[in-house]
């Protein structure tokens, strides 16, 4: 479980940074965090 969580951490991460990075390169583009979950259980970040 404990790697499963790492896993999870680490793409979220990589998912901020990436757009973090393409804000930086282009002042026009401008992201927004939409976290969800669903009813059958799980969810994520957008």
């Amino acid at each position: 479980m404990k790697e499963k969580l790492s896993v999870k951490q680490y793409l979220l991460n990589l998912q901020n940074s990436i757009c973090k990075s393409i804000e930086a390169e282009d002042e026009k583009s401008k992201f927004q965090v939409d976290k969800w979950t669903r009813a059958e259980g799980g969810g994520g970040s957008s």
